[in-house]
């Protein structure tokens, strides 16, 4: 029974892995880098005063963002964790405490990054190593990556927000293909 288990684990893991089948892609040149989407994801064109923007739409009608330029968001948030012994000293005074997160072990669970809604790695794409971001949940969270030196101090950042499961695999998938020029 416990190797069917581990079979019927492993081939959805194989699957849900793969490319659909039934999804044909498209090259999508932006001139600073070019992307691999499906053919039913359409270009955006936006304006922007002090970097380059723009977008795709994606067919479940989600905007994947990018941005090009030395202000780039640099996908560098980190969720300050207090810890619980200040809790009460804190209440006592009436500082307001909706916003802050206590924890036992608060420098542990900074570093972890446990109260983010997502997980973050780096990545070989070509010849550089960005960092790349993907929600715990699906559907919760921002799926992007980040380019952090790309040539005269510019940054790349694309992110999309709250994507469904499906479309957020696409996306992990079409990052791989990310070309800079």
């Amino acid at each position: 029974m416990r190797n069917i288990s581990c079979l019927i684990l492993l081939l959805s893991l194989t699957y849900s892995c793969q490319k659909p089948a039934n999804v044909n892609s498209k090259n999508i040149d932006f001139e600073v880098f070019s992307i691999d989407v499906p053919e039913n994801w359409i270009e955006l064109k936006l304006k922007s005063y002090d970097s380059y923007v723009g977008g795709i739409r994606t067919s479940a009608g989600d905007t994947i963002f990018f941005d090009y330029g030395k202000n780039a968001y640099p996908m560098d948030y980190a969720i300050k964790v207090n810890d619980i012994k200040e809790y009460q000293k804190l209440d006592s005074i009436g500082f307001e405490m909706d916003r802050l997160i206590f924890s036992k072990y608060p420098h542990i669970d900074q570093n972890q990054g446990t109260f983010h809604k997502e997980y973050y790695y780096y990545d070989s794409i070509g010849t550089y190593v960005p960092k790349i971001r993907v929600p715990k949940k699906a559907g919760n969270g921002s799926t992007a990556i980040y380019f952090d030196s790309i040539k005269n101090g510019k940054k790349l950042y694309l992110s999309g927000i709250n994507l469904c499961e499906d479309e957020q695999r696409i996306l992990l998938n079409s990052f791989s293909t990310i070309e800079i020029n």
